[in-house]
């Protein structure tokens, strides 16, 4: 009987252990040099978010303590590496990035394009980047 309780409290346990992993997401960035990056700790008032890098497919995010951390958005979700309240995302585009950002008290401050054109062969390739700074409203 004891034998059988023991056991019983062992599998309860050991399912909650497995069920750890996914409570301790909430709004992370998984980077593989510094590890989970919550944004919910940063203390900066301004970030900025740099859109639609090419290699890798990414947005990078800046902060004060954080430079260039990779937000990965290629089609292969086994990359993505941004969670929201412990479910892995996908931050596409600006409205993706915009609407992820607002429920941890950010807002768009500005937003910059710069074109240039890179030259492959004897073609010009017109390319465009987009920066956000998003300013922290809610504390």
């Amino acid at each position: 009987m004891l034998v059988n309780q023991m056991k019983m409290i062992g599998k309860k346990f050991l399912l909650l252990l497995l069920f750890v992993p996914l409570i301790s997401f909430s709004q992370v960035i998984v980077d593989k040099k510094l590890g989970e990056i919550d944004i919910s700790t940063f203390s900066d008032k301004y970030i900025t978010i740099t859109l639609n890098q090419i290699l890798p497919a990414s947005h990078l995010l800046s902060t004060s303590e954080y430079k260039e951390i990779v937000m990965r958005t290629t089609n292969k979700k086994k990359k993505w590496n941004v969670y929201d309240n412990g479910v892995l995302i996908r931050l596409k585009d600006k409205i993706d990035v915009l609407n992820f950002f607002s429920k941890y008290g950010y807002e768009l401050a500005t937003s910059d394009t710069e074109s240039y054109g890179v030259v492959s062969g004897s073609v010009i390739i017109p390319v465009g980047t987009t920066s956000l700074t998003l300013m922290k409203v809610k504390q």
